[in-house]
């Protein structure tokens, strides 16, 4: 199957919700995803930007950092990610 740049991208956004609503993303900062090129030889990422790092990355504090080196990859990573983020929410929300 293939993976699209949309799907990844929007996957991506979910994600960044996600660990928003998480209070995974310190105030001020934002999540940046670093799209990948096999061709280059550049892996996709995310990174914290923004507050006090500034125009500079960080590593996340939840969550991966390295995703993969192709599309189907990083799919898979921010999923895996959101899911198990949005689960601990949903189990959180649900001793209250």
């Amino acid at each position: 199957m293939t993976t699209t740049l949309q799907e990844v991208r929007a996957m991506f956004e979910r994600y960044a919700s996600t660990m928003e609503e998480a209070a995974a993303v310190p105030d001020g900062c934002s999540l940046v995803l670093s799209e990948g090129s096999q061709t280059c030889g550049r892996a996709w990422r995310v990174h914290l930007t923004g507050g006090e790092f500034g125009s500079g990355h960080a590593n996340p504090m939840v969550g991966p950092e390295y995703l993969g080196w192709t599309r189907r990859e990083a799919y898979l990573a921010l999923f895996t990610a959101t899911t198990t983020v949005s689960g601990l929410l949903r189990m959180r929300e649900s001793v209250r």
